[in-house]
């Protein structure tokens, strides 16, 4: 986002975010949010990682984790800026939707549609009531 923002900005901008559904506390709610002011929502982005019993895998978790943070340091780091967390309507996705998942089923690809139309809909309202 802030390749399109400047000091006076012509047009708002808002940007969605695809991440992991949050398994402990997952509601449909929590799949696609939108903060309404800069305090709502505060929090770090983490990489985690496999943290079982067979070392492979967590070798292998770890590396993928430090090619994530090298990969999302700056949109990561930006995100938490003031004006910038309330534009970014995030949308979780389940463990099958998403990412590598290139036989994905056609229930799944819409309902990721769905959510994406409810954060495109949030991001609207959202415009409507900055100015």
């Amino acid at each position: 986002m802030h390749r399109f923002d400047g000091l006076v900005l012509r047009w708002p901008t808002f940007g969605i975010k695809l991440e992991p559904v949050i398994k402990e506390r997952s509601t449909p709610a929590d799949e696609v949010c939108l903060f309404s002011n800069y305090r709502e929502g505060y929090g770090e982005r983490w990489d985690h990682f496999e943290e079982g019993e067979d070392a492979t895998k967590k070798l292998g978790g770890f590396i993928l984790a430090i090619l994530g943070t090298i990969q999302n340091w700056n949109d990561n780091s930006l995100a938490r800026m003031p004006r910038v967390r309330d534009r970014i309507a995030r949308v979780r996705l389940k463990d099958t939707e998403g990412g590598l998942n290139l036989n994905m089923k056609a229930k799944d690809i819409l309902a990721v549609v769905q959510r994406g139309e409810v954060a495109a809909e949030k991001t609207d309202r959202s415009a409507g009531d900055r100015g």
